[in-house]
């Protein structure tokens, strides 16, 4: 997807997130901060060894 267009995604669930927490009170909806994941099938094995390799790389990324 490359680093811009992943910026861009972050950024977007990032502003979904506080919309919905704007809107509606967490204990009235059960929300709870807890994280994210991302999934992979079987046939995408291939990308995890790269992003682990990466996870600092795009965490530094996603502090600013």
């Amino acid at each position: 997807m490359g680093t811009d267009e992943m910026l861009r995604l972050v950024e977007m669930r990032y502003k979904g997130l506080e919309k919905i927490r704007a809107t509606f009170h967490k204990k009235d909806i059960d929300m709870e901060m807890c994280g994210g994941y991302e999934l992979f099938t079987k046939d995408e094995d291939y990308l995890t060894g790269d992003l682990e390799e990466q996870v600092e790389y795009l965490n530094d990324l996603l502090k600013k």
